[in-house]
């Protein structure tokens, strides 16, 4: 768990973050159907970020689960999985 946590968590550093950052022409040369989930009750910069990053990519769906805040997947797994399931059976 330790070791998959550094893992998670190395976006955190700058210089590993600024190395892995995607321009908004990247986004939009995208074309892969694509998921984004807005966490809603935990409203920061990864929540705005899959909104307008949603609108750059040509094939990309946002939506939005409610009481959960920035890991949806944890703690509400069975709606988290739903969604994409969903969205990978393209429902």
């Amino acid at each position: 768990m330790k070791k998959a946590m550094a893992h998670i968590l190395c976006l955190q550093e700058p210089d590993i973050r600024r190395r892995n950052l995607i321009s908004e022409q990247e986004w939009k040369s995208l074309s892969a159907p694509s998921l984004f989930i807005g966490a809603i009750s935990d409203p920061d910069e990864y929540l705005e970020t899959a909104k307008v990053v949603s609108k750059w990519m040509p094939d990309a769906r946002y939506v939005e689960m409610k009481d959960v805040g920035h890991w949806p997947q944890f703690e509400n797994a069975a709606a988290f999985n739903k969604l994409n399931l969903d969205f990978l059976l393209g429902k």
